[in-house]
């Protein structure tokens, strides 16, 4: 019983087939180290990722994808001999143009429906290197114009054979420009042992510098645990002071008291002394004097103390 054939591709679908298919083999690290099956399982698995379309099979992609290739290759070679013919007055544009006509004349079919698959691929690395057969192609002559014809030009006057075309696959260096132009061939990525010494690389720097923002930070709390110890060992040195000043003040009026207390006693000592007693004339009038003077100093604490007192009228 014969399998039923699944729906066409849409241009976008075949689109999103070139871009999954160069999206693995231009993986440096795996690109040319993994097995067919593999190969393809990831292929499709790209393809499902960028068009959620889950009905198509490893076979189906592959398939497709070789008809694109085809094609695309196929109007590579009608690009390049036109490009070759190296023209005065034609432009990028016009080379496009006749190089769908060429393709239309040898095939039998537009190549309008492959745009968005030739942009895509035209600049890619791995694909240019490779012709239909799998192998590179040599730069073929340009052919010769007759003498006195110019482009534009009718098939019937001057046809190029189809064979010419087919066996044009080869890097050329054309002018940059506008629609349809390739591209001068770009350098090719490195491989495998390349892309991982990058990541290595990568992962030592990164290491590095995170290893730099820890001292960093580090040396940040550093500084800032140290401006913070010295400002509360400043406190406390003011603290100190303060307190120490206290005590000093405290001090020197517990001494003033006590010698307000040693001075009262003293002087009412000497006022309760009898001075009839006293034989010597000079002592005797020494200890009166200061008598006369406690009780000037007791009366006029008394009075300052008395008017002080007062209620104000």
């Amino acid at each position: 019983m014969a399998s039923s054939r699944g729906k066409s591709f849409t241009a976008e679908q075949d689109e999103a087939i070139c871009r999954a298919y160069l999206c693995i083999t231009e993986d440096p690290i795996i690109g040319n180290s993994q097995p067919r099956s593999q190969f393809w399982q990831r292929v499709l698995q790209q393809y499902q990722e960028k068009t959620n379309d889950v009905q198509r099979t490893e076979a189906s992609i592959k398939a497709r994808w070789q008809n694109i290739q085809k094609c695309c290759n196929k109007f590579r070679g009608c690009l390049r001999s036109i490009e070759a013919l190296n023209q005065s007055g034609m432009t990028h544009q016009n080379e496009y143009d006749m190089a769908k006509q060429t393709y239309y004349e040898d095939t039998g079919k537009y190549f309008s429906g492959m745009d968005g698959c030739w942009a895509i691929l035209e600049h890619a690395i791995k694909w240019q290197d490779i012709t239909p057969s799998g192998r590179k192609a040599k730069t073929p002559e340009p052919p010769q114009i007759p003498e006195g014809m110019s482009f534009p030009f009718s098939p019937e006057a001057s046809q190029i054979p189809s064979t010419y075309y087919e066996s044009l696959d080869a890097e050329t260096t054309p002018s940059s420009g506008g629609t349809g132009s390739v591209s001068s061939p770009r350098k090719r990525p490195g491989g495998k042992k390349l892309a991982k010494e990058k990541k290595a690389k990568s992962k030592v720097q990164e290491a590095e510098t995170a290893r730099h923002i820890n001292l960093l930070e580090t040396l940040n709390k550093t500084v800032l645990d140290n401006q913070s110890r010295r400002i509360q060992l400043e406190e406390r040195r003011v603290a100190s002071l303060e307190r120490q000043t206290i005590c000093e003040e405290r001090e020197m009026a517990r001494k003033e008291k006590e010698t307000e207390r040693n001075d009262r006693e003293m002087e009412e000592r000497i006022m309760q002394m009898d001075l009839s007693a006293i034989q010597d004339p000079q002592m005797k009038a020494y200890y009166e004097h200061r008598k006369a003077a406690i009780l000037a100093k007791w009366a006029s604490s008394t009075s300052t103390t008395y008017y002080t007192d007062l209620p104000d009228y």
